[in-house]
């Protein structure tokens, strides 16, 4: 537990029941709302779960999605689709920085 974290849930502790009852609804509050902005703890955390889960036997086998968007391409050239995806992931990438 950080130092801070310790700081505040000493806070806590010294605050009367009626006090703590609205940090409790604040968080709660806080917990259900989705932020729809990226940060850095999200991404860490996104980079924490893929590197947990990248020795993970899958449940679904890679063959069950075979031909499930056949017209994915559209008659695009294969490595120019390749080539687009690569340039669209640099451009998300470039939001987490």
């Amino acid at each position: 537990m950080s130092p801070s974290l310790k700081q505040i849930i000493s806070q806590i502790d010294a605050l009367n029941q009626n006090e703590k009852l609205k940090v409790f609804q604040y968080l709660a509050q806080e917990l259900e709302a989705p932020k729809n902005t990226p940060d850095q703890s999200n991404y860490d955390a996104l980079v924490q779960y893929i590197e947990d889960c990248e020795n993970q036997e899958s449940d679904r086998s890679f063959l069950e999605f075979k031909g499930i968007s056949p017209d994915l391409l559209e008659g695009q050239d294969a490595q120019n689709w390749v080539n687009q995806q690569r340039n669209e992931w640099g451009e998300r990438q470039a939001l987490w920085e």
